[in-house]
């Protein structure tokens, strides 16, 4: 098994090093040494490109890489994508977040999410779309209810699933869907 992560080189005091980002359902992003696994760097918060000044809550544990290769960094660089809910003063919305090869992050589009903090743990991706289902478990962010309850049992149930599909170039919305049906997964 010949595993080729997406490393990013860093060139801190002239010091090169390959290094991966650790993710979870939680924003925090941990920087490791590829080789040696040593933490370099955590963070608790995703710097975003949106413009908005909101506080990224929750982004789904499993990242997707592009099937397309970015001309911009001539054909060898390949895109990550993942889901996040980002919580602003509009209230809570779904950004499509995009990661270039070079660690920059930037949103493909922001979605409002109309039905509360949704929750999704995974996403599918082609060479051209984003599918991303809202799961029907929003989370109910209130302090008391996640101190008393924890993460799993702070959610509720609603009765519809919402689906998203995203064009990756244009960031234009091709779907919006809500059905009459409570669709549940954990890996696409």
């Amino acid at each position: 098994w010949d595993y080729q992560p997406h490393l990013k080189e860093s060139d801190k005091n002239n010091n090169k090093r390959k290094t991966i980002a650790a993710l979870t359902d939680a924003p925090p992003r941990t920087t490791i040494n590829f080789n040696t696994m040593d933490t370099i760097s955590s963070s608790t918060m995703n710097p975003l490109a949106s413009g908005a000044k909101g506080y990224e809550l929750l982004e789904t544990a499993h990242p997707v890489y592009s099937q397309a290769k970015m001309a911009a960094v001539d054909g060898e660089g390949v895109d990550t994508y993942n889901v996040a809910v980002e919580l602003g003063l509009n209230g809570p919305s779904v950004n499509l977040v995009r990661e270039t090869s070079q660690g920059k992050r930037s949103v493909v589009v922001s979605v409002p999410s109309t039905d509360g903090i949704p929750y999704m743990h995974s996403f599918g991706l082609s060479a051209n779309y984003a599918v991303i289902v809202l799961q029907p478990l929003p989370l109910d962010p209130s302090p008391d209810r996640l101190m008393e309850l924890g993460f799993l049992r702070a959610m509720s149930h609603v009765d519809q699933t919402r689906i998203l599909v995203v064009e990756l170039t244009s960031g234009d919305v091709v779907l919006d869907k809500h059905i009459d049906e409570k669709v549940y997964f954990y890996h696409s």
